[in-house]
């Protein structure tokens, strides 16, 4: 939800696409980009956004990766091709850096909670980004909250690294982001050294 008054640490984190297969999927699974029947979809999920924040990133050229299972949405992820943004598609979204024509920006990666646990969030990505060096871009971009620990195991395991450290302030209608300095960056680096090999990733 929305909210008027935020400070947001997040993790950039940054992945050359190479060509690649598109991953096997298993029965009953497709991998695709939003038509109406899937944005009517996230419309009426409970977990869902309001209408009006899917529609907004439509107009703005976004697109979005959906993964059905027997015909359901499951799994999706949202991309920006011509902006990095936090809040993406809200009225009051931060814009912390443009693309250029090589990258893009996923965010809003998101699995409905009956459908977790099964793999299909390393499917999507896995997909978007065999799918994305074939569309021409060369450079994908992401944020990720340090405490989402879920998503930071599944691009970690996949080879992404750390772009930069960025705060994004909210307060009413005014905002503004901006990048912490090397210092700052180089400790968040030997976190994730420590978090990776944790994890084993």
């Amino acid at each position: 939800m929305q909210q008027s008054k935020f400070v947001q640490d997040v993790l950039v984190l940054k992945i050359a696409l190479t060509e690649a297969d598109y991953p096997e999927l298993g029965p009953g699974l497709q991998i695709g980009l939003l038509d109406e029947t899937s944005l009517q979809e996230m419309i009426a999920n409970a977990e869902g956004l309001p209408e009006s924040v899917y529609r907004r990133r439509l107009e703005l050229g976004d697109i979005c990766y959906c993964l059905k299972t027997d015909g359901k949405l499951a799994c999706y992820n949202w991309i920006s091709l011509t902006r990095c943004a936090t809040y993406c598609g809200f009225e009051q979204e931060i814009t912390f850096r443009t693309l250029s024509d090589l990258q893009v920006f996923t965010y809003d990666f998101y699995t409905y909670k009956a459908y977790r646990n099964r793999g299909y969030g390393l499917l999507v990505k896995k997909h978007l980004l065999t799918d994305l060096y074939r569309r021409g871009r060369r450079v994908l971009l992401n944020f990720v909250e340090p405490d989402n620990d879920a998503s930071l195991r599944i691009h970690f395991k996949l080879h992404y690294r750390l772009e930069a450290v960025v705060t994004n302030i909210r307060l009413m209608n005014w905002g503004c982001s901006f990048q912490s300095k090397t210092p700052r960056t180089a400790m968040v680096e030997q976190w994730i050294t420590s978090y990776k090999a944790y994890h084993q990733l």
